[in-house]
């Protein structure tokens, strides 16, 4: 492979902030849809906006932030594990879980 490695995404930073992402959503979802009527939504559809303003923020401030530190960044795979991890992390807080959940059980 000459010098190039292949590192998994599943390193121990990228779970601990894929679960701090989910419980980020699950802690400001209702907040966002309850007491502020008129912001967009953090989780209001298929693609919430929530876990992508997290990778954008994890992919522009974070890393910047760490330059002088490269094993402190994250690499594209840790991102990737971050954002799947935060959007499983989307289901349970609003509508998604109370929407679609029983009508999946029941139709197989």
């Amino acid at each position: 492979m000459s010098g190039l490695e292949r590192t998994s995404g599943f390193t121990l930073k990228a779970i601990l902030m894929g679960f701090l992402g989910m419980c980020l959503m699950a802690a400001t979802a209702g907040y966002v849809e309850l007491r502020l009527p008129f912001a967009p939504p953090l989780i209001g559809s298929h693609l919430p906006a929530g876990p992508f303003l997290l990778i954008i923020a994890l992919a522009l401030g974070w890393n910047l932030a760490v330059k002088k530190f490269p094993a402190l960044a994250f690499s594209t795979r840790e991102l990737t594990v971050v954002l799947a991890m935060t959007l499983i992390g989307c289901f349970p807080p609003t509508a998604g879980l109370f929407r679609h959940f029983q009508r999946q059980l029941m139709l197989p």
